[in-house]
């Protein structure tokens, strides 16, 4: 005849995976995050690297057609020189960007790219993936206008960081 009661079930599974409770780790920033006022002015700063040299240049172009000098030669001349001020800001950059993670506005107001954990950040790190990816996705028709409305905005949030820092997993601290 058969038990009407089935046994009592044993306290553990003796095939089943091993348990182990897991906490999420969070090492603390050593440093403070940047201000949005600080990262606001050094993008200020960098834009002002490139468009002053620019405005200066077409307004030396605009003075010497008003002249009467020659418009080709004009033109070529502002050319190459605009071209060489450009190339140097963007050497400027790139030496800053290797040496030290930042970039001219961000060596002015004292503020520095580091990995989302704090640790230092790879130069290709910030090249490509906070730059070249945005530029990328800034330029899809339609979208990239979107993406470039977004991506500064979401500075408003808690942790301070815009949407190419979420791409590349970087913040920006006070140094």
């Amino acid at each position: 005849m058969s038990n009407p009661y089935p046994p009592p079930a044993p306290d553990a599974n003796p095939y089943a995976a091993p348990q182990a409770r897991v906490a999420d780790l969070q090492t603390p920033l050593s440093r403070e995050l940047a201000s949005r006022g600080a990262r606001f002015g050094a993008a200020m700063i960098d834009w002002l690297a490139y468009m002053v040299p620019a405005a200066v240049l077409w307004g030396l172009v605009f003075t010497a057609l008003r002249n009467g000098h020659a418009p080709q030669a004009t033109a070529t001349t502002t050319l190459i020189v605009a071209g060489l001020l450009l190339l140097g800001v963007m050497v400027a950059n790139l030496i800053l960007v290797i040496q030290s993670q930042q970039t001219i506005g961000k060596k002015l107001l004292k503020i520095q790219i580091v990995r989302g954990d704090g640790s230092a950040c790879s130069p290709l790190r910030i090249i490509f993936l906070r730059g070249f990816v945005t530029s990328l996705l800034s330029g899809i028709p339609f979208v990239g206008g979107i993406f470039a409305l977004l991506d500064p905005l979401l500075i408003f949030r808690d942790n301070r960081r815009c949407l190419h820092d979420d791409i590349a997993d970087t913040i920006v601290v006070n140094i």
